[in-house]
């Protein structure tokens, strides 16, 4: 907890040092404050409520890099915890119902549709791209 006393110091938040030590506020917990927790500490002031989350996310982030600049032996101990976690988000949308026909056809048997399938589109994209060209009219005619 002297940690965190000193960066309360340097932050020039000294004066909460001791309130963090009395509610226990170690480096781990340190990360996971929200603004009614700091309330509750007793962070009465606005200003430093928002300042610390700030300084908080920075103090995490250099502590981050110098994990990473740690020797090899030290970060290959513990690989998982290093790692970066990341939120993803993956959407799957079945426009023309394959879901549900793959569900009820053999396998061999879909894969035969989506060959038969593939000439079609092969002749939809050409069409298209002849319709984009500048020199295609719109009303249908090809222009000299």
């Amino acid at each position: 907890m002297p940690e965190i006393a000193q960066w309360l110091e340097e932050l020039g938040l000294g004066q909460y040092a001791q309130r963090f030590a009395e509610n226990d506020i170690d480096l781990a917990i340190l990360l996971d404050l929200t603004d009614q927790d700091l309330k509750e500490v007793g962070v009465s002031s606005l200003g430093h409520r928002r300042q610390l989350p700030r300084a908080i996310a920075e103090f995490d982030q250099a502590t981050a890099a110098s994990t990473a600049r740690a020797p090899a032996s030290a970060s290959s101990a513990a690989p998982a915890e290093a790692a970066e976690r990341r939120h993803v988000t993956v959407m799957f949308s079945d426009l023309v119902g394959s879901t549900a026909l793959s569900a009820r056809m053999d396998p061999e048997d879909m894969l035969r549709l989506r060959r038969l399938r593939a000439p079609f589109w092969a002749v939809w994209r050409w069409l298209l791209d002849l319709w984009r060209e500048p020199s295609f009219s719109r009303r249908g005619s090809r222009r000299h």
